[in-house]
C-alpha cells in the first residue's frame, strides 16, 4: 500500500513538472513578445 501512495505521488510530481515546464516556457515566449513590442 504504501509502495502504491508512493507511485501515485512521484507520478503526480512527475505530472506537475511537465505543466510547470509549459507554463513556463509560455510565459517566457510572451514576456519575449512583450518585450519586442515595447
Amino acid at each position: 500500500m504504501r509502495d502504491f501512495f508512493f507511485g501515485r505521488i512521484t507520478a503526480f510530481n512527475r505530472l506537475s513538472l511537465h505543466y510547470l515546464e509549459a507554463f513556463l516556457a509560455v510565459a517566457w515566449h510572451l514576456s519575449s513578445q512583450w518585450s519586442f513590442a515595447h
